[in-house]
C-alpha cells in the first residue's frame, strides 16, 4: 500500500497503526451475537469514514477474552496520501475528540452506552496494554468466583482477589518510573503473542 501511494518512508515513520475497540464487560456481555457481530461492523464502517477504507489492512473480533474486543489495524497514509500517522491521530485532544464522535456514532444505534469522561478532562494517565489485561483478568476472576461459588469461603477469597485489585491499581502510580524503553519491549512482545494467537474463537470482519 506505501508503494502504491508512492509514500516517502523514513528511519522512523510509523508504517502501521492498531486500534482496540471495545466497549464496558456490562454493555458488551448483554448483547446478543447477533448485535455483537453488528457493533463491531458498525465500528469498522465508522473506521472507513475516518481512515479510509482502502487504508484498513484487517479487523479481527476476539470472543475468547473476558470482554469482546476487535484489533483493527490501518495504515496512516492521510488524504494527500502521505504516510503520516501524526497528522491522522493528532494530539491527546484530537484523540479525545476521535472518540467522542465514535461514541456519538454509535450512540445512535445504542442509546444506553454512555461516554466517560475522557483524559484530558480527568488528567489521567493510561495504562500500558499489559497492565490494562492484568487488572481485568484479576476482575473476570474475582466475579467467576463469586457466581460459581467454586470454594468454601467465598468472602475470604473475594477479599482476597480485592487485595489483588487494589495492589494492581497502585501500580498507576508507579508506571512512570519503570523505564519507557523496558514498557516498549513489554507491549510489543505483547502485541507479537497476540498476533500469532488464532483460534476458533477469533472472527474477521468483511472488509
Amino acid at each position: 500500500m506505501i508503494t502504491k501511494y508512492g509514500c516517502k518512508v523514513r528511519k522512523d515513520s510509523v508504517k502501521l497503526v492498531e486500534t482496540l475497540i471495545t466497549a464496558s464487560p456490562e454493555f458488551m456481555n448483554n448483547l446478543s451475537e447477533k448485535e455483537k457481530r453488528e457493533y463491531f461492523e458498525r465500528a469498522t464502517e465508522f473506521m472507513k469514514q475516518e481512515v479510509g477504507e482502502d487504508r484498513i489492512i484487517s479487523a479481527v473480533v476476539h470472543m475468547d477474552e473476558a470482554t469482546p474486543h476487535m484489533h483493527l489495524v490501518f495504515c496512516p497514509i492521510n488524504k494527500d496520501g502521505k504516510l503520516s500517522a501524526k497528522s491522522i491521530l493528532g494530539n491527546q485532544k484530537s484523540l479525545s475528540e476521535w472518540q467522542t464522535k465514535f461514541y456519538e456514532c454509535m450512540h445512535e444505534r445504542w442509546k444506553e452506552l454512555e461516554r466517560r469522561k475522557s483524559a484530558q478532562e480527568t488528567k489521567r494517565k493510561h495504562l500500558p496494554t499489559w497492565l490494562f489485561k492484568m487488572a481485568e483478568n484479576l476482575d473476570c476472576l474475582y466475579n467467576q468466583q463469586l457466581k460459581e461459588k467454586i470454594i468454601d469461603n467465598e468472602f475470604e477469597t473475594g477479599e482476597k482477589l480485592r487485595q489483588m485489585q487494589r495492589q494492581v491499581d497502585k501500580y498507576e502510580k508507579y508506571i512512570e518510573k519503570v523505564p519507557k524503553d523496558v514498557i516498549a519491549e513489554i507491549e510489543r512482545k505483547d502485541l507479537e503473542l497476540q498476533r500469532e494467537k488464532h483460534n476458533r474463537d477469533s472472527w474477521e470482519v468483511e472488509l
